[in-house]
């Protein structure tokens, strides 16, 4: 049977799972709780005791029981299930990206290898290139490469195409003209298909 301490440290990271499915980040996720980043950050590493009701407010910002949401067999909500006010938060992340805290720069550095190489010379997008980044950021978020997308210098030669299916496909200004008369369909066959990190260390 399981400890206490392994339900807690299971828990959140399902949390954390939901939270980067979505494109959400902690802090988000605090305000969605009226809550504090410091009490996100414990739940998400397992640090803290849980109550029904706090569980029950956290599985509700999904639209899913707090069980479901504890179970990581259980499939991810679509989009179109989520409440009308996380659902505006994610919006305004795809727009946005989350704030990012790039010590080393490793994250922006990565990115601007990638543009270098020509990974935006055709759509892309934000969860497409961290899988092309080194393996030592999997761990983050995509809208933290939105993020970086949307701030300058990137901004004055990476455009956004348009969304499709719920994500933002960028490419570089200079290529637009190319792909941006092409279908959903179109676009969506030319980029190579997203592949866990999670896959990619099982195949090693």
């Amino acid at each position: 049977m399981k400890t206490e301490m392994e339900y807690k440290v299971e828990f959140g990271k399902q949390v954390k799972k939901y939270l980067d499915a979505s494109g959400l980040s902690e802090n988000d996720l605090a305000k969605l709780l009226n809550s504090s980043i410091k009490n996100v950050t414990e739940i998400i590493s397992g640090n803290v005791g849980l109550t029904i009701d706090k569980m029950i407010k956290i599985g509700s910002i999904f639209n899913v029981t707090y069980y479901n949401l504890a179970n990581p067999n259980f499939p991810l909500p679509n989009f179109t299930d989520l409440d009308e006010l996380t659902k505006d938060l994610i919006e305004k992340r795809k727009i946005t990206g989350v704030k990012t805290i790039d010590k080393n720069h490793a994250l922006a550095n990565e990115l601007n290898r990638l543009i270098k190489e020509g990974s935006l010379n055709q759509p892309n997008t934000a969860k497409n290139l961290l899988t092309h980044m080194t393996p030592s950021l999997w761990n983050r978020n995509p809208s933290e490469i939105t993020s970086l997308l949307n701030k300058a210098p990137r901004n004055e030669s990476i455009v956004l195409i348009r969304p499709i299916k719920g994500l933002n496909y960028y490419i570089h200004k200079d290529f637009k003209g190319k792909y941006a008369t092409l279908s959903d369909e179109e676009i969506l066959a030319l980029v190579v298909p997203f592949e866990s990190p999670d896959n990619e260390k099982n195949k090693s």
